[in-house]
C-alpha cells in the first residue's frame, strides 16, 4: 500500500466512525465520460452520498503539495500534476453524468490534504473547500 492509499483509507475509516447511517461512503470510484470522439477516465478517492441524494466528492492528496499563483500542484515521479484541473475534471464529469441521468442532486467537492496545514488559498480553490491536518 502506498502513502496515498493509506491516507485515503485512514480518512475513510475516520468518516465511517464519525458519520451516521444516513450517509453511504464509496472508495476509489472509477468514472468515465465520452465527449465526441474523445473518452476520459478517472477515479474519485471518496464519494459520500446522503439519504437525500446529495453527493460530496473528496480528492485526497497526501504529502506535500505546492500552492502557486497558477493553482495547486502535486509532484509524482518528477512530474507536476495540476490538482485544480484534476478535481475540475472529476466534478465536471460527475455533474454531466448526473445531469444526463436527470438526477438533480446537490454536488459538492473537497480537497483533503491530511499532511499539511494550509495557510493560503488560490483563486481557483477557496480555503473553505480544503480540509487540512487541522480540520480533518
Amino acid at each position: 500500500m502506498n502513502v496515498g492509499e493509506y491516507a485515503e483509507l485512514d480518512l475513510l475509516n475516520t468518516l465511517e466512525r464519525g458519520v451516521s447511517g444516513a450517509y453511504t461512503l464509496f472508495h476509489s470510484v472509477d468514472w468515465s465520460r465520452g465527449t465526441g470522439t474523445r473518452e476520459q477516465h478517472g477515479e474519485i478517492d471518496i464519494v459520500v452520498v446522503n439519504q437525500g441524494g446529495d453527493v460530496l466528492l473528496m480528492e485526497v492528496k497526501s504529502g506535500e503539495v505546492e500552492f502557486a499563483p497558477a493553482g495547486i500542484f502535486k509532484t509524482y515521479g518528477g512530474r507536476s500534476k495540476d490538482v485544480v484541473a484534476q478535481v475540475g475534471l472529476q466534478y465536471g464529469a460527475m455533474r454531466q453524468r448526473l445531469s444526463d441521468a436527470h438526477l438533480p442532486v446537490h454536488l459538492a467537492h473537497l480537497l483533503v490534504l491530511p499532511n499539511l496545514r494550509v495557510q493560503s488559498e488560490t483563486v481557483q480553490w477557496p480555503r473553505e473547500r480544503i480540509v487540512d491536518s487541522t480540520s480533518k
